[in-house]
């Protein structure tokens, strides 16, 4: 099993943690993704923009320019992002309750999902904290955080209910804010179900999910995304680290952060993850951070983190 460096390397951002506005800063980057030729998108949330950071650059360049509000070149949060393989860029906005698609170079962009008012009906959302976008198909997953469960969008006007209420069932979730798609196992779903502490799996065809991972271990769980080689790599934001926990065992490893909250090469606080259309790469990032550092296996992953300061 590869190892992963103790300490991180800041790549974009302030190694100090210092927040900004200018091409060389971030405020709150709450998700980051690695493109083609490593190339690095930034959700800087709190400047309502998306920041491109071509390898080795110390600055970034602004793709999408957003403000705050609720048109559709605006943003009420920026909490998570996919790209496609056509560019276009996806951002889940929990304050607007909706999905925006932004075309590459667009000034503006089209509502894909939900963007119906805060709500439970099946067209409409309440504050989803995460997403996961098929690279196939397009077709976007929602943990609908405020309403305890998952819905798929086939079209802007197309949505399904796929299982979940509040609780602590197997059928049950509590404020789930991470949802992976494994696209190599049959579309099998993760939830990171925050709230009850665990990640939960639903294969095609189950009506209730099985408890992969917590077991007391974890400590609000917020994203969990999954390797080929079946290792599922978990956000343990509670206790400021990241964990590798190979499916079908009893507990994980953890592979970054000590558990203790800072801006130190070994510290995070807060930190999250999401994905890549690149089966290579493993990536993270932070909610409420200013530093973007990487972390790198000896093997063949690189893992990109964000660390708050306060």
């Amino acid at each position: 099993m590869s190892n992963w460096s103790i300490n991180a390397t800041t790549v974009a951002g302030s190694p100090n943690g210092i927040s900004g506005s200018n091409a060389s800063l971030l405020s709150n980057p709450y998700d980051v993704f690695i493109g083609n030729n490593s190339m690095i998108y930034i959700l800087d949330s709190a400047n309502f923009r998306v920041q491109l950071w071509l390898k080795n650059a110390v600055v970034g360049t602004t793709i999408i320019n957003g403000s705050a509000g609720s048109a559709v070149n605006q943003f009420g949060l920026m909490a998570q992002m996919s790209i496609d393989i056509n560019g276009n860029i996806y951002i889940l906005d929990p304050n607007n309750n909706r999905v925006t698609k932004w075309a590459p170079g667009a000034g503006t962009s089209s509502i894909v999902a939900a963007g119906n008012g805060k709500g439970s009906n099946a067209s409409q959302i309440n504050g989803a904290y995460g997403m996961y976008v098929q690279t196939s198909t397009s077709i976007i997953w929602i943990a609908d955080t405020g309403n305890n469960r998952i819905v798929k969008w086939s079209s802007p006007s197309t949505s399904t209910i796929v299982c979940g209420t509040y609780g602590s069932g197997a059928t049950q979730f509590s404020s789930p804010t991470g949802i992976f798609i494994d696209e190599n196992d049959q579309n099998t779903m993760y939830v990171a179900d925050t709230g009850n502490q665990r990640i939960q799996q639903w294969r095609p065809g189950d009506t209730s999910g099985t408890t992969v991972a917590g077991l007391n271990q974890l400590f609000f769980p917020s994203r969990v995304i999954v390797d080929i080689n079946k290792n599922m790599f978990i956000v343990d934001t509670g206790n400021s680290r990241v964990v590798r926990w190979a499916i079908g065992s009893s507990s994980g490893t953890v592979i970054a952060g000590n558990s203790v909250e800072g801006i130190l090469p070994n510290q995070l606080n807060f930190p999250t993850v999401s994905t890549t259309t690149s089966t290579s790469f493993v990536q993270l990032s932070t909610s409420n951070a200013a530093v973007i550092g990487s972390f790198y296996q000896k093997s063949f992953a690189m893992l990109l983190l964000a660390l708050i300061i306060h």
